[in-house]
């Protein structure tokens, strides 16, 4: 069975993240991206990014093939033992910037890729864990009658 659209955006999200290295001209290195949230406890690695879907719109275009759909997502990265946690943030924001926009499309199965906000969470916990979140919204298509068919 193939596919759905929405499935393969959110595994390009993924792998995109996931080559925010330092190899890769980036400011760090993102050890670990997933598709679930931890609690506070259980951050084993310094630099993680959860990615959790918010919220799906719709919209149905004029011949009534194809479905538009704007998903808001919440990409939730984890900063753990920074020694100056400002500057890190600051390289880490830049650094997803420049991921989620050197392909706007998701590998060709989205319209856009909008970051619509950017939040740092204060530290206010024994843990030691700063938190950034970003929220994205991405545009897409698919078809009326099958969501893993794209424009």
């Amino acid at each position: 069975m193939p596919t759905p659209i929405y499935e393969s955006i959110l595994d390009n999200l993924v792998t995109t993240l996931q080559g925010i290295t330092t190899g890769a001209g980036y400011y760090k290195t993102v050890n670990r991206v997933e598709r679930l949230k931890p609690g506070l406890a259980d951050l084993p690695d310094p630099i993680q990014i959860y990615i959790d879907s918010i919220n799906d719109k719709r919209s149905f275009n004029d011949a009534g093939d194809l479905v538009t759909h704007v998903a808001t997502i919440a990409l939730t990265t984890y900063l753990k033992d920074a020694d100056d946690p400002d500057e890190a943030l600051s390289k880490i924001d830049a650094d997803i910037t420049k991921a989620l926009y050197a392909d706007r499309t998701r590998g060709g199965y989205a319209i856009e890729t909008e970051i619509t906000m950017a939040v740092r969470i204060p530290n206010d916990n024994e843990y030691k864990v700063w938190v950034l979140v970003h929220t994205i919204d991405i545009t897409y298509d698919v078809s009326y009658s099958d969501p893993s068919i794209g424009r």
